[in-house]
């Protein structure tokens, strides 16, 4: 006979860097939710990090004049 256990799993979920909006936010949020309706799944909780400014290096060209 099969043995069960009670367990909870505990599951996090990362993104890669995103610029959102605080209302894109809550739309993510919301898709996440949605999709986790029926696999009994529930989100607990939500950390966002703020990340730094990414300041793109631009290619100068040289003047020969």
């Amino acid at each position: 006979m099969a043995e069960f256990k009670r367990i909870k799993i505990r599951a996090t979920l990362a993104t890669g860097v995103m610029l959102l909006t605080d209302s894109d936010i809550d739309r993510r949020v919301a898709e996440v939710c949605a999709k986790l309706k029926d696999s009994g799944l529930t989100l607990e909780a939500i950390e966002a990090e703020e990340q730094a400014p990414v300041n793109p290096e631009v290619a100068i060209p040289a003047y020969d004049g």
